[in-house]
């Protein structure tokens, strides 16, 4: 009796290690591996997200939000149409760079790219799937996507939970607005925390 008291205190001690060891699931997938990766990545596309619940809930009624369509660029990267006001690109972050991010006051994004219309954008580093209270990143005034190509943001550091992805939106008062459609083309996003 004492050796199998013994041996399932074993177990659960191992257990609880590996619990904590592991980061929880809210800073990303436990498979990944917590290495360090500097302070400086660029974002990996194979990691875009497409949907995004506007109300926060996956099991709503309501339909997710409008995502921009992406297709590769033969030149390279990636090319996103926008056709409406409000949508949304969303790169899931790593664990890795989740916790990076964590950890930093401010953000420097250099994107490697154009756009081909003049419509409104902002970006922020959020959490995607809530409804309210979403944003981990100071807010700036939307503009041209061309005066949005460096830029350095400002972490939330009361709201680590919200890390979780990077966010381009085109901006405008609603979706049902008028608006001329328009595709950026993005090479590459690249992180700087500091």
């Amino acid at each position: 009796m004492k050796k199998l008291s013994f041996i399932i205190a074993v177990i659960a001690a191992l257990v609880i290690a590996g619990c904590a060891s592991s980061g929880g699931s809210s800073s990303g997938s436990s498979s990944e591996p917590a290495v360090d990766i500097g302070n400086e990545w660029t974002l990996d596309f194979g990691r875009i997200v497409d949907a995004s619940w506007s109300d926060g809930d996956k099991n709503s009624n309501n339909p997710p939000a409008e995502v921009a369509e992406a297709v590769e660029n033969p030149n390279g990267g990636m090319d996103f149409t926008f056709t409406m006001n409000n949508q949304r690109i969303i790169f899931g972050l790593s664990r890795a760079q989740i916790q990076k991010v964590r950890a930093a006051s401010n953000v420097e994004i250099i994107i490697d790219g154009e756009s081909s219309g003049s419509n409104k954008f902002r970006y922020h580093i959020g959490d995607s799937e809530v409804g309210s209270d979403w944003n981990a990143s100071e807010s700036f005034d939307a503009s041209e996507f061309s005066s949005l190509l460096n830029r350095t943001v400002k972490i939330d550091k009361s709201r680590p939970s919200t890390v979780k992805c990077f966010m381009i939106q085109s901006r405008g008062a609603t979706t049902g607005a008028a608006f001329t459609p328009e595709t950026v083309t993005i090479r590459s996003i690249t992180f700087i925390c500091k």
